[in-house]
């Protein structure tokens, strides 16, 4: 909750995530707990700021893995990667963070619009 401050400062983070249709469905942490985060997101996707879309089962991407988009006024993008173990590393290759931005908008262009993934959301929530 504490990083979730930066969300309400002045001059707020902007966050576009793009959520796989999976992790609606993958319980963690039990049934109360799944559902408190999925009816979260909604609240936190009408800060005009945040932008949460939900990728479908049939999108037909895999990715192979979560993966960050870092920007700053002013300074290279950067990217953030994550592997198996929860091990991540900072990607500071400008080639590869192009790369990755490409795949973000490919992913985002087969992502359901902002009211869709809310629907989607909201029913997953209502199936917990």
């Amino acid at each position: 909750m504490e990083r979730q401050e930066v969300l309400k400062r002045d001059n707020p983070l902007v966050i576009s995530a793009l959520l796989d249709a999976s992790v609606l469905r993958r319980s963690f942490g039990g049934p109360e707990v799944m559902r408190a985060q999925l009816e979260h997101l909604p609240t936190l996707s009408e800060l005009p700021h945040v932008h949460i879309h939900v990728v479908p089962d049939d999108a037909e991407l895999c990715p192979e893995g979560a993966f960050m988009i870092l920007s700053s006024a002013g300074e290279p993008d950067t990217g953030y990667a994550e592997s198996a173990g929860a091990r991540g590393r900072l990607i500071d290759d400008d080639g590869y963070v192009a790369e990755l931005g490409i795949l973000f908008e490919l992913i985002k262009s087969k992502a359901l619009n902002a009211e869709d993934s809310q629907a989607a959301i909201r029913k997953a929530s209502g199936e917990m």
